[in-house]
């Protein structure tokens, strides 16, 4: 595992992780090549929108997601909860999402996080889902500012997508909707806001939006 500097490093959206998983390794002996021949490429902060995301992040990523395959993407959704997340409240949890679990054994909780892997399918969204993860952000953002306590049922559920394909393909829209449905059950979202995803989306497939960007905006 190794990280690489590619914008701006004050922050995640600044690195990239190179790493030699399972699945890269079975892909590798797949083409009868050496362990190292598949690396997987991971690019993470691009889910802040309160973080100023260096140009050169977007360059860098969309010079990669022209020429190769996308093989998961994690979409966030943030909103309020007051569902505590701690080992000790895990069968309320495995309650609170018993839709999506089918065995006790697909969960795990970390932390202030709590993982579903391999989350059932239910009619009207986690056919594309690979994994579900619901984060205590309040409790994990505590840890390095002063939060004020309006904010202590702040959530948010990250799905992971399997996609194994070209980003210019991907129906973008289709996993959105599908994750909002999920955020939906459990968090109480009065507002949502495309603006965001809409601007990072040209920024991936279309250069010429480089020109004019600025860096992200704090969205209300």
């Amino acid at each position: 595992m190794q990280f690489v500097e590619i914008g701006n490093s004050k922050n995640l959206s600044g690195y990239i992780l190179l790493e030699n998983d399972d699945e890269t390794i079975k892909l590798s002996r797949k083409h009868k090549k050496a362990n190292t021949h598949f690396i997987k490429v991971v690019f993470a902060g691009l889910r802040q929108p309160t973080k100023n995301i260096h140009i050169g992040t977007y360059t860098t990523l969309s010079s990669f997601i022209k020429r190769f395959n996308v093989n998961t993407i994690d979409v966030c959704f943030d909103g309020y909860s007051n569902i505590d997340i701690y080992k000790h409240n895990e069968d309320k949890l495995h309650w609170y999402f018993k839709d999506y679990i089918a065995h006790k054994s697909d969960t795990k909780i970390i932390e202030t996080s709590f993982y579903i892997n391999k989350p059932l399918v239910i009619e009207d969204d986690t056919d594309h889902f690979k994994k579900v993860i619901v984060y205590d952000k309040y409790k994990k953002e505590s840890r390095y500012k002063t939060l004020e306590k309006s904010y202590q049922g702040w959530k948010r559920i990250e799905a992971r997508i399997p996609i194994n394909a070209k980003f210019k393909d991907i129906l973008l829209d289709d996993y959105l909707v599908d994750v909002l449905s999920l955020s939906n059950r459990y968090f109480d979202i009065v507002n949502f806001r495309l603006d965001y995803v809409e601007m990072q989306h040209k920024l991936l497939t279309d250069k010429r939006t480089h020109k004019s960007y600025r860096g992200t905006k704090i969205l209300n």
